[in-house]
């Protein structure tokens, strides 16, 4: 909870009201001398969209109490709140989202039959979507006052109507304007601290100042000891999070549920920022509202040393992926989590990692995916990133992390987007998979495995020319192995 200082640009934390759990669209209601807590909540990583929750508590800064029905509400269709409770001819309303086909794709207004602090009942009354103009597809909140009304809808605005021009201040003349940081920077410190010194320099030599950094570890006293000397510094921008697992993915769980900031950003230890990479992604994100997520390039280690330390030139902007989604389910593109600036509302969205992935980086992909069903992904066409140490490789079979390839595509196939797009990327990975088998076993001999798949499977055409394709744009060494 935040308290205006100056409305609407200046705001003070004033208490955390539910800790320890994930909740997005938290919505307060005073109703008979209680206060009323509505928020949907990911159980175990599942969905935020399918159960509601209710709290009570005596005052409006809690401690709220657990409703003794909850989950009130196990419907997809009309449990994620939509904006504040209303009262309307006398009677209590609740505005929910169907979430059923996609995020926000309606509205569903509910009446409130009973509220106290051991029951709660309501019925669905009415549904407002985006079928009232043609380029409209879905309505996300309604929120309503004395005689106004507001609500936000999803797709091209209809012609005639008026927009409100929206000017913003660039985010460097307002970085020492905010308390609460802007930014939250996750590191992960595993066993190897020797680097840390420098990432942390590394991060405060960046032209964007107004950030926080979560340090992420397993051994906090270690960390401690090791980053002292900056904690005494800046002792509310600089926090350590012990975690207990080793799970990378929980890891990233447990320091975005501390995070503070309106973005989070990851910063990898093998990797090096160039200067001025954050102001520039979030200064896009800032600019552009449609944009969830941007990413930026890695620079290659040959031509780091012209780029690395210099001002970033403000004309090579981000530029929108068309559909990112298919991009990523089909391999084209590669975010890399150092390089990905993302904002916090979009991860409370979609919630938890899936540690399910055998593979680290599908299950960083695997949350990219999630993002783009929601909001669109900017990608930086400069390099923004260059790594100084080698990539290690977890320490899994190929047959292993094939299979984890597999199990994304499959999770996505559900999908409404990702079963379109299943054939295609099942062909995707077996191309890569067939191209690492060429370079194992030669060019050659990958040739005339292809002919005769084809030949046994002639319906797999598109598939196969796909899989030559590649094969043809790789060079060959002089024994006829890919380099």
């Amino acid at each position: 909870m935040y308290r205006a200082s100056d409305f609407p640009l200046r705001w003070q934390p004033v208490t955390d009201l539910i800790r320890d759990r994930v909740c997005v669209d938290p919505t307060l209601h005073h109703h008979d001398g209680n206060w009323y807590l509505f928020v949907n909540v990911s159980e175990s990583g599942g969905s935020t969209s399918e159960e509601l929750f209710l709290f009570v508590s005596d005052q409006l800064t809690g401690p709220f109490r657990p409703h003794p029905a909850n989950p009130i509400i196990s419907d997809v269709r009309r449990s994620r709140p939509a904006g504040r409770l209303f009262e309307y001819h006398g009677r209590l309303i609740r505005p929910a989202q169907d979430c059923a086909a996609s995020y926000g794709s309606a509205i569903v207004f509910s009446e409130v039959l009973e509220l106290s602090p051991q029951r709660y009942r309501e019925q669905p009354l009415a549904r407002l979507d985006g079928s009232w103009s043609k380029t409209l597809d879905g309505c996300h909140t309604y929120s309503a006052i004395s005689s106004l009304e507001v609500f936000d809808a999803r797709g091209k605005v209809p012609a005639g109507m008026r927009q409100i021009p929206i000017v913003h201040a660039s985010v460097a003349e307002r970085s020492n304007e905010r308390e609460i940081p802007l930014v939250s920077i996750i590191m992960v410190v595993g066993e190897d601290v020797v680097r840390l010194d420098q990432a942390i320099d590394d991060v405060l030599a960046q032209g964007f100042c107004d950030h926080e950094i979560i340090l992420v570890c397993n051994d906090a006293a270690a960390v401690a000891m090791d980053v002292g000397r900056y904690v005494v510094d800046r002792p509310d921008r600089i926090r350590i999070v012990p975690v207990a697992s080793r799970s990378q993915a929980h890891m990233y769980d447990a320091a975005m549920a501390q995070a503070r900031g309106r973005y989070l950003a990851w910063y990898d230890m093998r990797y090096r920022w160039v200067e001025q990479h954050l102001e520039v992604c979030i200064d896009r994100l800032e600019r552009d509202a449609a944009l969830g997520m941007v990413h930026a390039q890695l620079l290659a280690p040959a031509s780091s040393s012209d780029l690395f330390g210099q001002p970033l030139a403000r004309a090579r902007v981000p530029q929108r992926v068309v559909d990112c989604y298919a991009a990523l389910l089909l391999w084209q593109t590669h975010p890399v989590l150092a390089a990905v600036v993302v904002r916090r509302s979009a991860t409370q969205a979609v919630g938890c990692f899936d540690a399910r992935f055998a593979c680290l980086a599908h299950s960083e992909r695997d949350y990219w995916l999630r993002i783009a069903t929601i909001a669109d992904i900017g990608e930086i066409t400069s390099g923004h990133v260059t790594p100084v140490a080698p990539r290690s490789r977890q320490d899994i079979s190929d047959t292993v992390m094939w299979g984890s390839r597999r199990m994304l595509i499959e999770k996505h196939a559900d999908t409404r987007r990702g079963s379109a797009l299943r054939r295609r990327a099942v062909n995707a990975l077996d191309a890569d998979q067939t191209l690492q088998h060429a370079a194992r076993v030669g060019y050659w001999r990958s040739v005339a495995a292809f002919a005769l798949s084809l030949r046994r499977h002639p319906w797999q055409l598109r598939g196969w020319c796909d899989m030559l394709r590649g094969l043809f744009r790789l060079p060959m060494t002089n024994k006829g192995r890919l380099q």
